[in-house]
């Protein structure tokens, strides 16, 4: 049995080696499939791991549509990975991951975990989503899982059309379950927390200003979201700012 990692990643230079670094040794395959379109530096970040993880990473190039016009493109590119999956991977797990996720590390007992599965089941981790920092996360429900990432990869399997379409399978008697074990961690409403990393490293070999315990205190206060603030009208915002954020639509 196999356990293959698959993503979708583009314009994620900085997200998709994160993610990578918390799965690669504890899975048998990484399958990327790369939006040709992206405008920064995922490529390289991509050809970097190629070369450190050889035949293991399996990089596919395609364009990604991304007019507001097609509701179909994440469907779309879900089920290419999907028939890929199909053709040269049929029986094995599959985990997909954005590149904006992390896997928690209990994911080092995931195959093991796996060995023991029915290929009936579809499985959904739980999901972190942080909000602003990584001292918050998202408290509209108890608890969130990500549904239907996990399975065995087998003919019933397919994405409905869609922006966020969910796995599902033809086949009725397929079990569908959660695993609070597998955490995933969402990363995408926090992305500041790389510019605040980066302003810390920066500051802290160059500063001649602040020492290196306010800046210690400083970047854990905005990592935690303690850091000292207070509310502001938002009404009181320039024009142009209410006009870029849609601050005047409802």
């Amino acid at each position: 049995m196999n356990l293959i990692a698959c993503y979708l990643a583009g314009n994620c230079e900085k997200l998709i080696n994160l993610s990578l670094k918390s799965i690669y040794q504890h899975v048998d395959k990484i399958i990327i499939v790369y939006d040709t379109t992206s405008r920064d530096d995922t490529i390289i970040s991509l050809t970097q791991w190629k070369s450190k993880l050889g035949d293991k990473l399996e990089i596919i190039p395609r364009e990604y549509e991304h007019s507001y016009e097609v509701k179909s493109a994440n469907s779309d590119a879900r089920n290419f990975y999907l028939d890929y999956l199909k053709k040269n991977h049929l029986d094995d797990w599959c985990l997909v991951l954005d590149a904006d996720e992390v896997a928690g590390d209990n994911i080092k007992y995931l195959k093991s975990f796996l060995e023991d599965q029915k290929e009936d089941t579809i499985i959904s981790p739980k999901m972190i989503h942080f909000i602003q920092d990584l001292g918050h996360e998202d408290s509209t429900q108890e608890e969130h899982y990500v549904p239907n990432r996990l399975f065995k990869v087998n003919e019933d399997l397919f994405y409905p059309t869609g922006e966020h379409p969910v796995l599902i399978s033809k086949d009725t008697k397929k079990l569908y379950f959660r695993l609070p074990q597998l955490i995933i961690y969402h990363l995408a409403y926090c992305r500041e927390m790389f510019y605040i990393r980066e302003r810390y490293s920066n500051h802290l070999n160059k500063s001649e200003m602040h020492t290196s315990d306010f800046l210690w205190n400083w970047y854990h206060s905005h990592l935690r979201g303690q850091y000292p603030k207070k509310e502001l009208d938002i009404n009181t915002l320039p024009q142009v700012m209410k006009d870029f954020f849609f601050l005047n639509r409802r």
